[in-house]
């Protein structure tokens, strides 16, 4: 568990309440804490935005615009929310003060030292994405048994790398796994891109014990709609 001074700052892309569109929290309501700066470029990235820049706030002063919300589920996400050493200041404050907290992370980063109550979810880098040799290995050793694992799969070769992956260690039957979509698009490169019901339909072939992820954010306010 990590301490840290109010006054430790970090830069962040937006705070907004949503829906929470992924993971098992799909559909609570909750504020998500979206901060800047990531050291991957996975090819499908949907939130390019938030790659740079952001806005140098105090943990005080996050905490206060998340207080003002009234909602109790806090999600820290980014760009790569651990990238900054802060954030675990950040992610203790909140959960000192009654708030439950979510971690989405991509890997990039090591988990080492975020406090033990908040829940993690770890995207696991297929090969599609050019960033699996950008991951921190010790990430998996370190999950808790209450932490998920997520697979973004943009392609049939990412989900035969995923299921062979979740099969060799048993991942399935340790911690939820979610297998999630990268629909094709606009901002999807040429040649990638796999369909929802392609995706649900090879789950069920495989017969494989995962969840399929989808974003019930898009599904409510569109594609490309940002801090909703």
């Amino acid at each position: 568990m990590v301490s840290g001074s109010s006054a430790t700052a970090l830069r962040v892309s937006a705070i907004y309440a949503s829906i929470l569109g992924e993971s098992t929290f799909a559909g609570w309501p909750g504020v998500i804490v979206r901060l800047a700066g990531c050291p991957l470029r996975c090819v499908w990235c949907d939130t390019p935005e938030a790659r740079t820049g952001g806005e140098p706030l105090t943990l005080s002063q996050i905490f206060e615009r998340v207080a003002g919300f009234e909602i109790p589920l806090v999600l820290l996400t980014g760009g790569e929310p651990l990238a900054q050493a802060g954030s675990r200041f950040l992610i203790s404050m909140l959960l000192s003060r009654g708030l439950r907290v979510i971690v989405e992370t991509g890997g990039g980063a090591s988990i080492e030292g975020v406090d033990p109550r908040a829940c993690l979810i770890l995207d696991v880098k297929c090969p599609d994405s050019g960033m699996q040799a950008r991951q921190v290995g010790e990430n998996l050793e370190r999950l808790k048994p209450t932490d998920e694992l997520k697979f973004v799969l943009a392609s049939r070769r990412d989900y035969e790398w995923a299921r062979g992956f979740i099969t060799q260690g048993d991942w399935a039957s340790r911690l939820v796994v979610h297998f999630s979509p990268v629909e094709p698009g606009p901002s999807v490169p040429a040649g990638l891109g796999v369909a929802r019901r392609e995706l649900a339909e090879w789950i069920l072939a495989d017969r494989l014990p995962v969840r399929l992820n989808l974003q019930q954010h898009v599904w409510i306010w569109g594609e490309g709609a940002k801090n909703v």
